[in-house]
């Protein structure tokens, strides 16, 4: 592989990364363990979020995803972490086998 492919491929993944960042809504001062019923219709079902409360907890970013049901209660399960750049982990999906909970 040379030096242009491996140039391009790391300019996809920044790319990607972007799309995946900016596909996220973030939730201020909202954490999982607090968020009201009544919050629920603020949230689409199938989106991807970001609760700050979490950021702060565990130096990374975790994205959720929100599954509503038909009565419109909303849950949220893990999805995604993203570390910084300069973090050797990167993002970690939850359904690779390699996905670490701390």
């Amino acid at each position: 592989m040379n030096e242009d492919r491996i140039l391009e491929i790391e300019k996809e993944a920044e790319a990607r990364y972007e799309r995946l960042i900016s596909s996220v809504t973030q939730i201020p001062g909202i954490t999982l363990d607090i968020l009201p019923p009544e919050s629920a219709d603020d949230f689409i079902d199938r989106g991807l979020y970001e609760f700050t409360e979490y950021r702060k907890v565990f130096g990374g970013r975790l994205i959720f995803i929100c599954l509503k049901t038909a009565d419109g209660q909303a849950f949220f399960l893990e999805r995604f972490r993203i570390y910084g750049k300069e973090s050797p982990q990167g993002i970690e999906r939850v359904d690779d086998p390699s996905y670490k909970i701390p």
